[in-house]
């Protein structure tokens, strides 16, 4: 078995895949399988991105409970934007924010019988 290592200094807080690309001695070409790494914001349910967004953004759902997860935005304001249900073998889903107003919005994930979990993303 071989041991490699490498600083990534450019990586993203969500999911992270790896590979490697092994030359062999005698000109061959192998590729490694695929690893994962997952680094958590502020939260290990669930990541928004980019944030702030001027006008898409992608939720990631790191655990889901194998649950229906209900999606909601509100404005800062209390008024609901959008409402969305999200399956429960989804890893991710993309919102278009580009009708909205610049400002500060809330991302409600309420999961069946997980609780709720608030996100806040800026679109400018």
């Amino acid at each position: 078995m071989n041991y490699y290592e490498f600083p990534h200094l450019t990586t993203k807080r969500g999911r992270n895949f790896y590979r490697i690309k092994i030359h062999s001695q005698y000109g061959e070409i192998f590729f490694s399988e695929i690893g994962e790494a997952t680094l958590y914001n502020d939260s290990e349910l669930a990541l928004l991105y980019p944030n702030p967004t001027n006008n898409h953004i992608v939720l990631e759902l790191f655990e889901n409970f194998g649950q229906e997860v209900q999606v909601e935005i509100f404005t800062a304001g209390g008024a609901r934007m959008h409402s969305r249900m999200v399956s429960g073998d989804a890893r991710r889903a993309e919102f278009d924010l580009s009708g909205y107003p610049a400002g500060v919005y809330f991302f409600s994930l309420r999961y069946s019988r997980s609780g709720v979990k608030v996100l806040r993303v800026l679109k400018r």
